[in-house]
């Protein structure tokens, strides 16, 4: 039977242990890399949404006030035919009102003519 040094051993020992400490340590590191690019790959996505939706919400506040201020000048622009409108009705009635004194003022002459020819006309064969 052999019997082994145990300094050899234990040397042995210790280089396995430093080996293994060694290879720990890269994957350690890998893992360590590996993350700090899973980071700043997520960082970079975040800032690229939040420029997205900055862009996105700015566009829509745009769109928003593009559509208030068309909506506006489309409610001016009513409102001034309405008045338009109401101004022209007045000016129908005031002229048809107008007309209708003029009409019942001959009417009234024409009849008042009539009868005083009707009453010379009797008066004449009287």
């Amino acid at each position: 039977m052999t019997t082994s040094d145990p300094q050899s051993s234990s040397s042995a020992t210790r280089a396995k242990i430093t080996e293994l400490a060694f290879k720990t340590e890269e994957v350690l590191l890998l893992l360590v890399k590996e993350n700090d690019c899973l980071r700043d790959a997520l960082d970079r996505e975040v800032r690229e949404r939040q420029a997205e939706t900055a862009e996105i919400r700015d566009r829509a506040q745009k769109e928003n006030q593009e559509l208030r201020d068309s909506l506006g000048k489309e409610v001016a622009e009513r409102e001034a035919d309405v008045k338009r409108l109401e101004a022209l009705l007045g000016e129908h009635k005031k002229e048809s009102a107008e007309a209708a004194d003029r009409l019942r003022e001959d009417l009234n002459k024409e009849a008042t003519e009539r009868k005083d020819e009707a009453k010379r006309i009797e008066d004449f064969f009287t």
